[in-house]
Formats: structure tokens, sequence, C-alpha cells
């Protein structure tokens, strides 16, 4: 059986994106250019993805840019990940549609 896949929002200029001058294990080179620097989205350790979010009053609406389709059980662990960026947060983060 296969595990469920790790999926993590990085902060902007996180040090596994930008520690390393060889970054080519990080994102597959067929999918097109994305910012490493940015907020990245990692599943499995790879970067296939960016985001961003705008707090509003009581929640933290996060909107991810990917370069991939995301499998179902990707999907599942990319809302978790959302969720516990909104407790780090202090409040109710949902995913943008």
């Amino acid at each position: 059986m296969a595990s469920a896949p790790l999926v993590r929002l990085l902060p902007a200029f996180d040090e596994y994106t930008v520690a390393y001058h060889d970054r080519s294990l990080l994102a597959d080179a067929r999918v097109p250019k994305m910012s490493l620097l940015g907020p990245a989205v990692m599943v499995n350790g790879r970067v296939i993805g960016n985001w961003t979010r705008n707090l509003e009053r009581n929640r933290a609406l996060v909107a991810v840019r990917l370069r991939q389709k995301l499998s179902r059980a990707e999907s599942t662990a990319l809302r978790a990940a959302v969720t516990s960026y909104g407790k780090f947060l202090g409040l109710e983060a949902v995913l943008a549609s």
C-alpha cells in the first residue's frame, strides 16, 4: 500500500528552495518555469506550483497555481496543508476555488 502524499506550503525564500545552487531536483524539467523564490506548493519534496494568501476578517483565503494535476490523495493532502496553515495563523483557512 502506498503511503499518503506529503504536501507542504512553503513560504517565500524558504531555505529548502533557495539554499542550493543546483535546484534541478526540486522541480520537474517538463513543468513550465515557476518561481522557486516565492511561496511554493510541494508534493513529496518537489515544487509543483506557487500559492498566495488573502487575509480576510475571519479567515485566510489560499489560492494555488499548480503546474500539474493532483491525484485525489494529493488534493486531500493539499486541503489538509491549507487547514494546518490556518491553524498556524489562528484563522480558518480555505482553498480558493
